[in-house]
């Protein structure tokens, strides 16, 4: 009898998704209330919604993943010389034209002052340089936690392409990535060491958490200067440590607190649309703007992330948006019932596809190593709409675990997929 998904590394890194997205969040509520009631609407009784939710998915999941068979693909070999090719006109030259294009023309307050589609198509290009960047560093975790090394070359060209992205930071969770390439640059073999460790030192222990703790700081207050602008971000971070603890925890919560004001305002056999209906409109505005067609299209469009926004938090900004999470997802789907099955299949199917790059025989890792892992799943998770509207950016790091998972290259050991 196969193994169930959840007792894998993928399937565990999706719990600890779970977990840490709305378990620890609803501790949070309880003692940072205040602080939720400011920033979300319809948040003011304590909920399980986000625990029934998860059960229920889950139990799907796990139906799903026991009866469904597994498909594997042929794969298909090519050269080392194409590949790199490829690389280097898909990947490496965009995003450096992208990088210096973005430090040129815009700053990482830009969605307080711009939308990004005013740039037209060239925004495209970038967000998908940002998608195969992140892709490069999933692809060097899952290679480390299977105990390759990198060379020299590999090393230089995450650091180079860590810098030209971090010339393009648009979100929170970008600046992550950003210092996940650097520390996998520069120190490749130590952190190799700190994923593969099942029992990691009290130092190490302290050091991830310490780096964790100037991520997840640093993250917030980038998330705010790109929405508010810096003076808004430094003002709110300018108070009290209690009241700058209350405005990171209620931030990072956002998915938490989707799912407990959505299950307040809407009925649980909801025939709400709003994520098939926003994702249709977002593709044609899309198409609209890569084809000059009509640039008025975008005030009367609602994307899941904005019509997540307006439904959930109290502040208004005109160009802000919101992912409404694994589980908030659910309610933008139509008819709840429907939702579960189609989520469920989803997240199945990505987390097989996950799992079918880790060695067989990598054995137990560390909580660090599910964490970090579980943080590159997120933008498989957090809105899975985006995928519905084909010609977006999120689709880039679909498409790349797709190719990753039936291209093999030649002599490319340390990207190359082991099974």
């Amino acid at each position: 009898m196969k193994p169930s998904i959840f007792s894998l590394l993928a399937g565990k890194s999706f719990l600890l998704l779970l977990l840490m997205s709305y378990g620890v969040q609803h501790l949070l509520h309880i003692f940072y209330y205040s602080f939720f009631i400011t920033e979300y609407r319809a948040v003011e009784s304590l909920s399980f919604a986000p625990l029934s939710l998860a059960l229920v998915l889950l139990g799907l999941m796990i139906l799903f993943d026991r009866y469904l068979p597994s498909i594997r693909l042929k794969k298909l070999v090519i050269q080392r010389n194409l590949f790199w090719v490829i690389a280097v006109v898909v990947y490496i030259i965009p995003l450096t034209y992208v990088g210096i294009w973005f430090y040129k023309n815009a700053t990482i307050e830009f969605r307080y002052v711009a939308r990004l589609s005013d740039f037209g198509s060239v925004a495209y290009v970038l967000g998908m340089q940002q998608y195969i960047f992140k892709f490069h560093i999933f692809i060097t975790i899952i290679s480390f936690i299977n105990n390759k090394t990198m060379s020299r070359f590999q090393r230089s060209l995450l650091i180079y392409c860590a810098f030209f992205f971090g010339l393009t930071i648009t979100g929170t969770l970008d600046l992550m990535f950003v210092i996940m390439a650097l520390l996998f640059g520069l120190f490749p073999e130590l952190f190799k060491k700190i994923l593969k460790s099942n029992n990691l030192s009290y130092f190490k222990t302290f050091v991830v958490i310490f780096l964790i703790c100037i991520v997840i700081f640093s993250m917030v207050f980038f998330g705010f200067a790109n929405k508010e602008g810096y003076v808004s971000a430094f003002t709110r971070f300018s108070t009290t440590s209690y009241q700058i603890l209350g405005i990171v925890f209620a931030r990072v919560s956002s998915g938490y607190a989707t799912v407990v004001s959505l299950d307040t305002q809407l009925d649980f056999w909801n025939i709400n649309a709003g994520g098939v209906i926003g994702s249709w409109d977002t593709l044609l505005y899309r198409f609209n703007i890569l084809f000059g067609i009509d640039q008025e299209f975008r005030d009367v469009t609602r994307s899941v992330g904005r019509l997540n926004y307006e439904t959930v938090y109290n502040d208004y900004l005109p160009r802000a948006g919101a992912s409404p999470g694994p589980l908030g997802s659910l309610y933008y789907f139509p008819f709840m019932p429907l939702s579960f099955l189609f989520h469920a299949l989803f997240y199945l199917l990505i987390l097989r596809l996950i799992q079918s790059f880790i060695d067989s025989d990598v054995g137990q890792l560390n909580i660090f190593t599910t964490g970090i892992l579980c943080l590159t799943l997120l933008p498989f998770f957090k809105n899975p709409y985006e995928y519905m509207e084909i010609i977006g950016p999120p689709t880039v790091y679909m498409i790349c675990l797709l190719l990753a998972s039936v291209i093999k290259v030649r002599q490319l050991n340390f990207y190359n997929r082991s099974a």
